[in-house]
């Protein structure tokens, strides 16, 4: 079963054969919280706003670190380097490539997709 990713906040513990269904939801975040960075990310992230970060928090960091890098590395000449520079952050993977039509580069991007299972030994 497909659903939308607010389905994965719901508890479905009166559900009895819900795992026969392998509950699948996109995600827009996949930030580990048992990465070393991550697990440093949020504590950096608690200790100076005092609460926890959102997805939109890791996504907003690693788009930080890789402009960052890039104007860093190639000051206002950036965008003609972002094709050679790929980046794996805490959520966001960044590859570009030029597309011709517009003159420009465009980000290439999937969807990820969650799978749930056990749902009552996982709490979900």
């Amino acid at each position: 079963m497909y659903g939308h990713p607010n389905l994965s906040k719901l508890s479905f513990e009166n559900f009895e054969n819900m795992d026969f269904y392998s509950l699948t939801v996109t995600s827009s975040s996949l930030a580990s919280d048992s990465d070393g960075d991550t697990k440093k990310f949020i504590s950096n992230y608690k200790s100076l706003y005092k609460v926890d970060p959102s997805e939109f928090s890791y996504k907003g960091y690693d788009a930080a670190v890789y402009f960052g890098r890039l104007l860093h590395k190639y000051g206002v000449d950036y965008v003609s380097h972002m094709t050679q520079e790929k980046f794996s952050g805490l959520n966001s993977d960044y590859r570009f490539e030029f597309y011709p039509k517009w003159g420009m580069p465009i980000e290439l991007w999937g969807s990820w997709f969650i799978t749930t299972r056990n749902l009552k030994e996982n709490n979900l």
